[in-house]
């Protein structure tokens, strides 16, 4: 079994099909993360106002994911922390209020 990269105990199935790139890439992914959804245990955003951190994660639905589909999402958090490492805020990003994530 392919291990899910540690990003996928934080992140929800919904904000990966929404906000993280190459997604649409895999045939059968973005449908395969909002399937998952269905089974969310905690409170959906437009009911809390709260954010649950670390419910109904990518890594808590991970066995649901095909192979293939386990090896792109890898993929994309491993491009997405690439991403991250190369980052250096700007002062308009600090005026912006900028979120690099969605």
């Amino acid at each position: 079994m392919i291990a899910p990269h540690v990003a996928f105990n934080i992140v929800r199935p919904d904000e990966v099909a929404e906000c993280w790139e190459g997604i649409y890439a895999v045939p059968g992914l973005y449908a395969a993360l909002w399937d998952c959804v269905a089974d969310y245990k905690a409170p959906s955003p437009e009911v809390s106002e709260e954010p649950c951190y670390g419910l109904d994660t990518v890594a808590d639905f991970w066995e649901r994911f095909s192979p293939e589909h386990q090896e792109a999402l890898n993929a994309a958090a491993e491009a997405r922390e690439a991403e991250w490492d190369e980052y250096q805020p700007t002062e308009m990003d600090e005026w912006l209020d900028f979120d690099p994530d969605c």
